[in-house]
């Protein structure tokens, strides 16, 4: 087995074949989608990959994150979530599947290995053989939305969950429909999320902010939420003692291409992750076909294809500089010390 394996999902196309989309007949659809997972050789000189195996799947897989120390690999597709052996040669072998109450987006484990947490705010059992077992627990929003923005936010669209890896007693999610981080306390022991839909700590934004994906910064002082429809970076103060986000500073990014942003024509911001130095944050800006990374025997998760942005914390100014052409612009965020 290759010391350093990437394994890639196929993404399906998604929007683009639905009637009602914005995005419906603007994008070409691809004639031939092949659902698999990439296997992929790491040159740590070159920094290149290289592919050496496809494993076909019978479905399309949106996520991926491993869990070394039980050798498996967690997945989500097909409206489920699923896990994979990995072999001695990085082969992987499917070994469960378990309903996440709709289709969902992202994956979460806890810090012991025991819970796997879907975006769709469900939390299922990963047994000592590290299959999936059956959702101890569903969180089911529903809220009376503005119909004006119902081309992207006609209902709760939960699209990830995060634990708080600090204590591993809060479990934060990104609902882009209803413009809510969703904040649950989380009972490691019963694998529960808890808490009421109406609770305070819910963090509401801007109806038409749509947020994606967010991060903990390694301090566990800040939370960083990603919007994907007005392209908007929010810093959050965070409480972990009470489980309470306080919006402190918003940075966007991608003003000018509000309502192209929001039909995805022009990419979307798809993903977010604090860097373990607490200096640097990464975001990730998708055109319409991507793929899904996840690093073998690494935690990091991340998206092929798409336009990356840096945000830097630390400094004393906040700049930023655009491209054009195929080379994506990189944003850099100088952020204030103390946080923002």
């Amino acid at each position: 087995m290759p010391s350093r394996v990437v394994y890639v999902g196929s993404g399906a196309v998604g929007q683009a074949k639905v009637s009602n989309s914005p995005v419906f007949g603007k994008l070409a659809v691809p004639t031939e989608e092949r659902a698999a997972i990439v296997n992929l050789t790491v040159d740590e000189e070159l920094g290149t990959l290289a592919v050496f195996r496809v494993e076909e799947q019978p479905f399309h897989v949106g996520w991926l994150v491993p869990r070394p120390l039980n050798g498996h690999l967690y997945g989500v597709g097909g409206g489920k979530a699923h896990s994979w052996a990995a072999g001695g040669d990085g082969s992987l072998t499917l070994t469960s599947s378990s309903d996440t109450a709709g289709g969902s987006a992202f994956l979460e484990l806890s810090c012991d290995g025991r819970w796997a947490l879907s975006a769709r705010l469900a939390v299922l059992p990963i047994s000592l053989n590290g299959a999936l077992g059956m959702a101890t627990c569903v969180k089911m929003h529903s809220l009376q939305l503005n119909p004006t923005l119902a081309d992207r936010q006609e209902g709760c669209h939960p699209h990830q969950i995060r634990l708080d890896p600090h204590t591993n007693k809060w479990a934060l999610s990104c609902d882009l429909g209803a413009s809510r981080v969703w904040v649950y306390s989380f009972d490691s022991v019963t694998g529960t999320l808890v808490g009421e839909a109406d609770s305070p700590r819910h963090l509401l934004l801007p109806e038409s902010a749509g947020p994606r994906h967010l991060d903990f910064h390694p301090s566990g002082r800040w939370v960083y939420i990603l919007c994907e429809l007005d392209g908007c970076l929010v810093v959050c103060d965070w409480d972990a003692e009470a489980g309470r986000l306080s919006p402190k500073q918003t940075l966007c990014a991608c003003a000018p291409l509000w309502e192209r942003a929001r039909g995805g024509l022009d990419g979307w911001w798809s993903g977010f992750r604090v860097q373990p130095d607490g200096q640097c944050a990464k975001s990730l800006r998708s055109r319409p076909y991507r793929w899904h990374l996840a690093e073998v025997p690494g935690r990091a998760c991340q998206h092929a294809r798409c336009l990356p942005s840096e945000f830097f914390i630390g400094g004393l100014d906040v700049s930023w500089r655009g491209g054009a052409g195929p080379q994506p612009g990189l944003t850099k965020c100088r952020l204030l010390s103390d946080g923002p």
